[in-house]
């Protein structure tokens, strides 16, 4: 995950890299809408600023809960926590 904060902001934008290595279309767009689901419901809420989160290889087995503690994981690294 890369993290560029803006401070003047109060919301944060997300960019999502999902390689056609990692899965079809169907299963990448799956990947994404999960991600967005867990970003959405992330708390204490993202820093304000722009995420990137690429996928690897692995992400379209992972289930739903082990996405979201992933990406919480991620996104505490990359506000510093």
């Amino acid at each position: 995950m890369v993290f560029v904060a803006h401070p003047s902001e109060s919301t944060f934008g997300v960019a999502y890299a999902i390689s056609r290595k990692v899965a079809n279309a169907v299963h990448r767009n799956l990947i994404r809408r999960r991600l967005r689901a867990a970003m959405d419901g992330l708390r204490p809420a993202p820093l304000s600023g722009i995420y990137l989160i690429k996928c690897g290889i692995g992400t379209k087995d992972l289930s739903y809960d082990e996405l979201s503690r992933h990406l919480s994981h991620a996104v505490n690294r990359a506000n510093g926590h």
